[in-house]
């Protein structure tokens, strides 16, 4: 017989499962891309379909509410990030201008707008797993202190991002993972992370700050 002691909040299954879906969602994929030990081909199916599968798995076990993943519309959410997002838009698109300048290389400007289109929806995905479904899942394994739970979940954003084996991207990413982690812990809403990600990655998108470059460097 399956004691409470088990199934309860804090219960070693519950715990047991959260740590082996933050492996699967979290850990596995990035690390599978950064090896080679699958094309970047497949990186739509590794990088998004694993942690999709991972959340369902969690849905499917635990039905968790729209609201608990930070699905609600919260317009306090906005007046919070908002400002800060607009002072560090300003000092990226400097950082853009200027570095690449100072460093003498320049960097080919295009306007794609299939991209800018396609990160609609790829900032919406991003901030469901490593926001909502990431706080979740740390929250599962006995994680409550607020510091630690940003921490950690902005590790995993950037570790999400190592296959560009980039400096400034695991970096930066490093950096808006805390800023967002604190604005989701503070108001629990996907609402403002949301669009303040999406404010902060068009200029990357449009400035082909992730390109196709596979090799460590600073920019």
């Amino acid at each position: 017989m399956i004691t409470k002691w088990m199934l309860g909040k804090q219960g070693i299954a519950v715990k047991t499962v959260a740590v082996l879906l933050l492996f699967l969602a979290f850990l596995l994929p990035p690390t599978l891309l950064y090896f080679k030990l699958v094309s970047l081909g497949h990186l739509v199916p590794i990088l998004g379909g694993i942690p999709t599968l991972s959340l369902l798995v969690y849905i499917v076990l635990y039905r968790p509410s729209f609201k608990r993943l930070g699905f609600n519309l919260n317009l306090q959410s906005v007046l919070h990030i908002l400002p800060m997002t607009l002072a560090i838009l300003l000092g990226e698109l400097l950082l853009f201008a200027l570095v690449p300048w100072l460093l003498g290389r320049e960097r080919p400007l295009y306007l794609d707008i299939p991209n800018i289109y396609r990160y609609t929806y790829v900032t919406i995905f991003q901030e469901i797993v490593w926001r909502g479904f990431a706080f979740i899942l740390l929250e599962k394994t006995g994680c409550k202190r607020r510091s630690l739970v940003i921490l950690t979940s902005a590790f995993l954003f950037s570790f999400a991002h190592i296959y560009y084996r980039n400096t400034s991207i695991l970096v930066g990413s490093f950096l808006l993972g805390l800023f967002w982690g604190r604005s989701y812990f503070q108001d629990r809403s996907l609402t403002g992370p949301i669009i303040s990600h999406y404010i902060l990655g068009v200029p990357i998108i449009v400035l082909n700050y992730m390109g196709i470059k596979m090799d460590w460097r600073l920019l």
